[in-house]
């Protein structure tokens, strides 16, 4: 947190609700993976929020607004939700001119990779479901905690802990210990062909 260095006032980089709004009494839904979006927005953060906002930020970054899912409307965000550092403060302007703030406290789990390193493969097979085996060169231990998946250059997946197994949508797993070399093994979606499977870590 920043520190004055004449009166060693210490302020936040992370924006507080504006003076006059009032916390948003309605219900909240955040996404910190998002498996819709496009461009810059695939695989991002997202919000759900009931219809009727014309501008939603979140930490200052102002929202794309998506496509409605379930009848709420969907406001999409630049990176994952853990990208942000918490507080995470959203600032939600109603189109009756009511602006809502929601703040969300905690500290911030962090979404890898933290070491700069990445490691690609190709699917080597197909099943269970048609869906791609992609094979690395060790165990999924080896590889720490908060590792991102990315397939074909979308963020699919970020595994918290490589040893332990972990699912994700559509059937995507995370098979630390493959039965086959005892290596990691990360299972794609189901039906879905894809040319690479990276891991960053």
């Amino acid at each position: 947190m920043p520190t004055c260095p004449k009166c060693k006032h210490t302020w936040s980089d992370t924006p507080s609700p504006p003076i006059g709004t009032k916390p948003y009494p309605g219900r909240v839904t955040f996404d910190k993976t998002s498996d819709q979006g496009s461009g810059a927005y695939h695989g991002t953060a997202c919000v759900l929020l009931d219809p009727g906002m014309i501008k939603v930020t979140l930490n200052g970054e102002v929202a794309l607004k998506g496509n409605p899912y379930n009848g709420r409307d969907v406001w999409r965000f630049l990176k994952v939700g853990d990208g942000y550092v918490k507080p995470w403060t959203f600032i939600f302007y109603h189109a009756d001119g009511t602006v809502y703030s929601y703040v969300v406290t905690g500290s911030s789990t962090p979404t890898g990779p933290t070491g700069g390193n990445t490691e690609t493969v190709k699917p080597s097979s197909y099943g269970n479901g048609d869906r791609g085996n992609a094979r690395f060169s060790k165990p999924g231990s080896a590889y720490g905690k908060n590792i991102q998946v990315w397939v074909d250059g979308s963020l699919k997946m970020i595994v918290a802990d490589g040893s332990k197994r972990q699912e994700g949508k559509n059937g995507l797993i995370w098979k630390p210990v493959s039965d086959s070399n005892g290596r990691l093994v990360v299972v794609g979606e189901y039906k879905v062909h894809y040319k690479t499977c990276t891991i960053r870590w």
